[in-house]
């Protein structure tokens, strides 16, 4: 649609951009208006005449495959080359209908818009509109990334596409070529562009995790981000190092605080699985924000609990090197991280967070509907409530951790309201029976979550339709095959079979959830806790 021009329905559905076979972001009201950067394309339009007249057909050409998400053309803007020796040449390219559905496919599938005043505020929901910049602005980087998503997206469901896959792959390496051109600038490094791109990227790993050759992966993640080229954090690293130069200014413009709430979310997650340190920014910049708002408010609990499992490993590494001494910095360090979860656990009440819980009709051994079913009121707040509850389990772990590391012939009492205080060795036992009933109560409320996000019911639904997954071994269409929501399931599932305290039946069931997010998502790295 032109930039401030109404649409006439509500999002997505407007008529004008259907008649133009275009995506609609739609706006919300005058104050959403977008005001574009046009000094690019006037520039590339006041150049255009000169190339008309050296090679009229060559340029006509070019510009059509920019447009249509082709990734056979060369830019003005990237230095991939053609050239067979090149270790990302791109492959021969669909025709661009193909290239357009598999791009729109991954956008119906994976753009939340915002909904209403108290649901979700949305994932990805700036990507379509910053994905329509691109081809006026030359940014090919991000462009190379959305085709190289949207064709893993297609190639892992169903029998496993190689062709494709390659295909993937190949926009991939040039996206990370491109990126590393585009870094070079001192002022695309801050551009919300470059941090979609990463995130975009971010998102390739999780949809299609494969080993890429060592000569690619190793030029290109050295060349951006991390001395460790395959290390499966370097998009992360990326993220905070985009985050960093952008600043904390970032954060109070709306589409400035969306692509933070985005890269930060998946910051926090690298550092509570790969058990990295918080960056000394976080809380600055979360800080200067109003926590009244439930998704700041949200951020800031989430980075606290990442902060005391910091503390955790850090003791816990000091315990093993010298095992004596340390016990009273064991007592408060549990003291606090009981604290924190008391605290925590009150962290989502409010209508926002509200949820209904329906009792299983069917029996409760079935793997598609767990004893207890949620029913959010979208996908987005079980997303967050599931964040919420994986950090906890997280953070029980390395509490459990830590009380393992006491000495047990130590007298000194722990001051818990669990237990009254009597000797350390009792509570000790006391204090790791308690964390172990919280991890299994959490990981039941997650499992609670899964009809809803792979869309067995809906948030309209009181009563779910049972179907016989375990026989049929397909999903069926429509219901069923919610790309997102196996997206955010996948994260909280791989860390509750990774789960020392869970329960054998719960790893069990974990597994063959993570089983069916192979099917719903196309999702093939499955068998670690990163997500």
């Amino acid at each position: 649609m032109p930039t401030k021009s109404r649409c006439d329905e509500q999002i997505p559905a407007c008529k004008r951009c259907v008649k133009r076979n275009e995506i609609c972001t739609g706006y919300r009201d005058d104050s959403t208006l977008l005001f574009r950067d046009e000094n690019a394309k006037a520039a590339f339009a006041a150049h255009a005449p000169v190339r008309r007249r050296a090679s009229s057909q060559s340029a006509r050409s070019r510009v059509r495959n920019d447009s249509s998400a082709s990734i056979s053309g060369k830019s003005s803007t990237s230095a991939p080359s053609d050239d067979a020796s090149s270790p990302c040449a791109r492959p021969k390219p669909l025709s661009s209908p193909q290239d357009d559905e598999a791009i729109s496919q991954f956008f119906s599938e994976y753009v939340v818009y915002p909904c209403t005043q108290n649901s979700t505020p949305g994932f990805l929901e700036q990507l379509p509109c910053l994905f329509e910049e691109v081809q006026h602005s030359g940014r090919i980087a991000l462009r190379m990334a959305v085709e190289a998503v949207s064709f893993a997206n297609i190639a892992t469901k169903g029998p496993r596409n190689d062709d494709l896959v390659r295909k993937a792959q190949q926009c991939y390496g040039s996206s990370l070529e491109a990126l590393a051109n585009t870094l070079e600038k001192k002022e695309e490094q801050v551009s919300d562009y470059t941090l979609m791109t990463v995130v975009v990227l971010d998102l390739f790993e999780v949809i299609l995790h494969s080993k890429l050759p060592v000569s690619l992966g190793t030029y290109y993640f050295q060349s951006i981000f991390t001395p460790s080229p395959l290390s499966r954090t370097t998009h992360s690293e990326g993220l905070k190092l985009l985050l960093r130069l952008r600043g904390p200014s970032q954060i109070y413009s709306e589409r400035g605080w969306s692509l933070f709430r985005l890269a930060h979310h998946r910051i926090q997650r690298t550092q509570l699985s790969f058990k990295h340190p918080a960056m000394p920014e976080q809380s600055a910049w979360l800080n200067s924000l109003n926590d009244g708002l439930p998704g700041i408010r949200g951020e800031k609990e989430n980075l606290e609990i990442s902060k005391i499992c910091q503390r955790a490993r850090e003791l816990q590494k000091r315990l093993r090197k010298s095992s004596t001494g340390q016990d009273s910095e064991v007592l408060q360090l549990v003291k606090e991280m009981h604290a924190l979860d008391q605290t925590a656990s009150t962290w989502r009440v409010g209508s926002q967070w509200a949820f209904r819980i329906l009792t299983n009709p069917y029996q409760p051994s079935s793997t598609t509907f767990p004893e207890h079913i949620h029913i959010y009121p979208d996908l987005w707040i079980a997303y967050e409530w599931n964040y919420h509850r994986t950090a906890r389990i997280i953070m029980h772990e390395h509490l459990l951790k830590c009380l393992a590391s006491l000495s047990c012939h130590t007298q000194t009492p722990i001051q818990s309201s669990y237990q009254p205080s009597t000797t350390t060795e009792e509570e000790v036992s006391a204090l790791s029976m308690f964390s172990r009933h919280i991890i299994n109560t959490l990981i039941e409320e997650i499992f609670s979550t899964v009809p809803q996000l792979l869309g067995d019911v809906n948030s309209l639904e009181d009563v779910p339709i049972q179907r016989d997954l375990e026989k049929t071994g397909e999903e069926a269409e429509g219901r069923g095959t919610k790309a997102i929501g196996a997206y955010f399931l996948l994260w909280s599932i791989k860390v509750v079979k990774s789960t020392n305290s869970a329960t054998e039946m719960q790893r069990e069931r974990a597994g063959l959830v993570l089983e069916r997010l192979r099917k719903v998502g196309g999702m093939f790295d499955l068998d670690s806790s990163g997500g």
